[in-house]
């Protein structure tokens, strides 16, 4: 309608479009914490070829964040003038953003970009973890392999050939090393991210960690979903026969469980 010769009944004025993305293929109507990138630059081409400029506003729980995935994505050359501790968004220089997003707006028409490096919204990720947890279709414990039980890294195994396709070759260590192995084996698809003072946990991150009563294994665990300092956790153990869905308190460096035990964490993979 708004790239209908007429179709905006203010002349002159630039159209503003609300842009979202469904959470999930159950609650399509929702709206996700991220602008899925792929549906994002389909409707930037077809406002190309309409040599249609317009604004848009993003509709997504994430806030800021969806805003810079789309950054990261598209390789916008955003100027950041300080950063907040308490929500790890970066906070922008808006005349200086707005400036260069009409720049990198113009240069997309053109034809001179088509697609950024790669996209950390995979839909898949959210159905995974809806589809896994207490209330999901899949949420028996994991097992892959002859004998392998449902050890606690049979869930990101699981996770990485449901969501990413791709495969355990040769394994990726124990728990408590799964975050090393799986960056190594796959640096393209995951970000290895050491633990430090102000790391921030995402959906979707698979987190290696300390285990007091199994040292030398270690634990390995995917977030589900995250509020403050509560952390949603998707887990699994020898013996367990659902994957389990609960949540763990973050303190610092530690997530601690319901029952009191306190796990370190190491580092996380996380989907690029």
């Amino acid at each position: 309608y708004v790239c209908k010769e007429g179709g905006d009944r203010r002349k002159g004025m630039t159209p503003k479009i609300h842009f979202s993305s469904p959470k999930n293929k159950r609650e399509y109507r929702a709206h996700n914490d991220y602008i899925d990138t792929n549906s994002f630059i389909q409707f930037l081409n077809i406002l190309k070829q309409k040599n249609q400029d317009v604004d848009i506003m993003l509709e997504a729980k994430g806030k800021d964040d969806s805003l810079f995935r789309l950054v990261r994505y598209y390789e916008i050359p955003f100027t950041a003038t300080s950063e907040s501790g308490l929500s790890g968004n970066i906070k922008l220089n808006y005349e200086e953003a707005k400036r260069k997003t009409i720049e990198w707006w113009n240069i997309f028409k053109n034809g001179k970009i088509e697609n950024g490096q790669y996209s950390n919204n995979n839909s898949k990720i959210n159905d995974y973890l809806i589809d896994n947890g207490a209330g999901g279709t899949r949420k028996e414990a994991k097992e892959h392999g002859s004998g392998s039980g449902t050890q606690c890294v049979e869930l990101p195994n699981d996770y990485i050939q449901e969501v990413f396709g791709l495969k355990n070759y040769g394994g990726f260590g124990n728990g408590k090393d799964y975050y090393i192995g799986v960056t190594n084996q796959y640096p393209n698809v995951f970000e290895k991210i050491e633990w430090q003072t102000g790391t921030i946990l995402k959906p979707g991150d698979i987190v290696s960690m300390s285990s007091p009563s199994q040292p030398q294994y270690g634990h390995v665990v995917i977030i589900k979903a995250i509020n403050g300092n509560k952390i949603q956790i998707l887990d699994q153990w020898a013996g367990c026969g659902n994957v389990q869905d609960s949540e763990w308190t973050l303190d610092g460096n530690v997530l601690i469980q319901r029952n009191g035990t306190r796990r370190t964490i190491y580092g996380i993979a996380r989907p690029k």
